[in-house]
């Protein structure tokens, strides 16, 4: 079945439940990463989840190189300084992981206020249209007390305490609104959706009513 523009209204996808996540993965001496949402646990035993990740970023680069990752459950109360660290940088130009407070676990680095975390091996994966599916096997994990953020809920506190402007830019896959101290047209080329992993062509412009 093809995609049809007119009789499908894409806003259904953010009633599907997501969570936040920053993964961690090794780039030379130091740690690259980003923002993802779309993750998913597949089996019990062996524990294994899925990791989907943009073909464009330099986090899928490592992923494939390095065949490990941590992965950061963001709790509720994330500061969203680590939300702009991760998702609106690129790992080939700053090195996300010496801005924020983490320790490591099996090699990798996962954040101080975690909600959760997990350290995964590589077993498999599988090349999509836009994005590379990623399948793990957990090999370290720890719980914590925190209540796990929502990309839902990120979105509402984001729209109510957002800023006024005269215009934003709206992924045309999934909506996220950008929404840096960085213009938009000064990020770099290889930027990517931090919420889906589209390139920065896929944003559009989209004027904002000031109130």
């Amino acid at each position: 079945m093809r995609f049809h523009e007119r009789m499908t209204d894409l806003n259904a996808l953010f009633k599907f439940t997501y969570g936040l996540y920053v993964v961690g993965v090794k780039d030379g001496e130091k740690f690259g990463g980003c923002v993802v949402d779309a993750v998913m646990q597949t089996t019990v035993e062996p524990p294994t989840l899925v990791l989907c990740c943009g073909k464009t970023t330099r986090t899928r680069e490592l992923l494939l190189e390095n065949k490990a990752f941590s992965l950061s459950v963001l709790p509720d109360d994330v500061d969203t300084e680590i939300i702009k660290t991760f998702g609106f940088q690129s790992a080939r130009t700053a090195d996300k992981w010496a801005a924020v407070k983490h320790r490591l676990r099996n090699g990798l680095p996962v954040l101080d206020d975690a909600a959760a975390w997990v350290v995964c091996d590589i077993t498999d994966w599988r090349e999509l249209s836009t994005h590379t599916l990623f399948f793990a096997t957990i090999v370290d994990a720890e719980n914590g007390a925190k209540k796990p953020l929502s990309y839902t809920d990120y979105r509402e506190r984001k729209t109510k305490g957002g800023k006024t402007m005269k215009y934003q830019w709206v992924c045309k896959v999934c909506g996220y609104v950008y929404d840096g101290d960085t213009p938009f047209e000064e990020l770099p080329d290889d930027y990517v959706c931090p919420v889906c992993g589209v390139s920065k062509a896929d944003f559009e412009k989209v004027e904002v009513k000031e109130k």
